[in-house]
């Protein structure tokens, strides 16, 4: 399989103790949804990832780990891997609504900015990634390893 059909065709993944656990896409989670009659899967439904909320959550898409909080500090990063496209910025957003963060990523003229009902100002990627507190706002310098 060409590199390049390996990447379109790759899940999305949220490493957990025990190693990747698939994300469900958009299509497969309406479809599932669809089968059953029920409302789609999501990412906290699995044990294994519920394991971490005392730690850290980490979402790899594409080889790229778009989403990292710390449960602890309250702080997430944020990493584009320069592609600033709709869907990382949907796995983003949904992360965001899965654990309740209070936070959205929306984009404005070819410029991604973070808003928040918690704190008050609008943040801006100003590079590739961003890391700050869900309860402040406040940026950090630093992605969170």
């Amino acid at each position: 399989m060409s590199m390049f059909k390996k990447l379109i065709n790759e899940e999305p993944t949220i490493e957990g103790d025990f190693g990747p656990i698939n994300l469900p896409t958009t299509k497969r989670a309406t479809k599932y949804a669809q089968t059953l009659g029920g409302p789609a899967p999501t990412l906290l439904d699995d044990p294994e990832t519920v394991a971490q909320q005392e730690k850290i959550t980490r979402v790899t898409y594409h080889m790229t780990e778009v989403f990292t909080f710390n449960h602890r500090t309250r702080e997430v990063s944020l990493n584009t891997g320069g592609w600033f496209t709709v869907t990382t910025k949907q796995r983003m957003n949904m992360m965001s609504e899965e654990l309740n963060l209070g936070f959205g990523i929306s984009q404005v003229r070819g410029n991604w900015y973070i808003h928040s009902n918690i704190f008050p100002q609008k943040l801006e990627f100003t590079k590739d990634w961003i890391t700050f507190n869900v309860d402040t706002g406040v940026e950090s310098d630093h992605l969170i390893e």
